[in-house]
């Protein structure tokens, strides 16, 4: 009971952070006897992975894995996804022992931690995401029984009714004006987020960078479409709430033009005016230079381009597409791919964005 109580308080003290308190998490863990808690949200068209959080901090890095690449395999959401909202699943009843053994989501991510079994319950929201409120147990540890399962129930009505509170609670406080006028007027794309990568406000400049990037706006979530590169964002969100500092990533468009996402800290910047932004982190968009030419001829002669291939390399590397390096080189579209092709082959790489990043990487020397 004592750690029921514990969930409640956490859950309803701390109603303005962008995240759980790590106290919330342990006390959830507590009360249902687990090996670690998890709490994460999806999109639930495509299963996006949007935010995350666990009591352990041993599997941070688990956790980005599992956005990056393992929630695609995870059986889990897609049944969730389909129960009402309060639903919960006990993942020992509803995958077979045949199942699990054939299952490389278990195989090859969730067993090689130690860990086997699983409860969780889902909370769906009006915006299209779902969020899941589990816990985990070791190979070695019993199955969750029905009380386990029964109380989790108790306990999902809570977290939805705080999640609407926190909205109502982030609709009414908004930004200052100061804050407000200082990303509007910054001369690079600029956004404001909470921890979970919810937007809270962004300049114009910001909104023309979205036409350019891969990432799209899913429940108010920023989401990166490159799975790596969104679980990177997360972990960069991660790291400069948790720090008091900054992270920086690098993601590259569909045209290989290069932009560094760079993510710090409100408070680092300014003294926070309320409990809003204390939560709140800085994110600007900045598309970065080409590569030197020094670098371009250094991968031509490590790689053996032709003159005509090496001239497309440093057209994709500013942002050019194929079609446009084959009016600018007046030649035809398909020359140009098969000259793409080539390149790719040649550096052994499977995509423009890989060269690309590659190029930049090369030494000058």
């Amino acid at each position: 009971m004592d750690h029921l109580l514990d969930v409640l308080e956490q859950l309803y003290g701390n109603l303005l952070f962008g995240r759980y308190p790590p106290e919330l998490l342990a006390a959830l863990n507590a009360a249902l006897e687990g090996s670690a808690a998890r709490i994460h949200t999806f999109d639930r068209a495509t299963g996006a992975v949007l935010a995350w959080q666990a009591s352990n901090p041993l599997l941070e890095e688990a956790n980005a894995a599992y956005a990056r690449r393992w929630a695609a395999c995870d059986p889990a959401p897609p049944q969730l996804a389909r129960m009402p909202s309060g639903g919960v699943l006990h993942c020992d009843q509803a995958f077979a022992e045949r199942f699990v053994a054939a299952s490389p989501f278990y195989q090859e991510f969730l067993l090689p931690l130690g860990l086997r079994w699983r409860l969780a319950g889902v909370i769906h929201h009006d915006d299209g995401t779902s969020t899941v409120v589990g816990v985990v147990r070791a190979a070695a540890q019993a199955p969750f029984g029905p009380a386990a399962g029964h109380l989790l129930e108790r306990l999902l009505p809570h977290f939805r009714r705080a999640a609407l509170l926190r909205e109502q609670l982030w609709r009414e406080a908004t930004p200052s004006p100061v804050l407000a006028d200082i990303v509007e007027h910054l001369p690079t794309a600029c956004l404001v987020a909470d921890a979970q990568g919810r937007v809270v406000t962004a300049n114009a400049a910001a909104a023309t960078a979205f036409g350019e990037l891969p990432v799209e706006l899913a429940g108010g979530y920023l989401r990166i479409l490159v799975p790596e590169k969104h679980s990177e964002w997360l972990v960069a969100l991660h790291v400069a709430r948790r720090t008091n500092g900054s992270a920086s990533f690098d993601l590259l468009t569909e045209s290989a033009a290069l932009w560094q996402v760079h993510v710090v800290a409100w408070r680092a910047i300014a003294p926070p005016r309320d409990a809003l932004e204390e939560q709140l982190l800085l994110v600007t968009l900045e598309r970065k230079a080409h590569a030197s030419a020094r670098q371009l001829q250094a991968l031509a002669a490590r790689h053996g381009l032709t003159r005509a291939e090496t001239e497309v390399l440093d057209l994709l590397a500013r942002g050019y597409s194929p079609k446009e390096i084959a009016q600018r080189r007046d030649s035809a579209v398909n020359t140009v791919r098969h000259q793409v092709s080539s390149i790719l082959g040649k550096t052994g790489c499977s995509s423009q964005r890989q060269v690309v990043s590659k190029l930049r990487g090369a030494s000058a020397d």
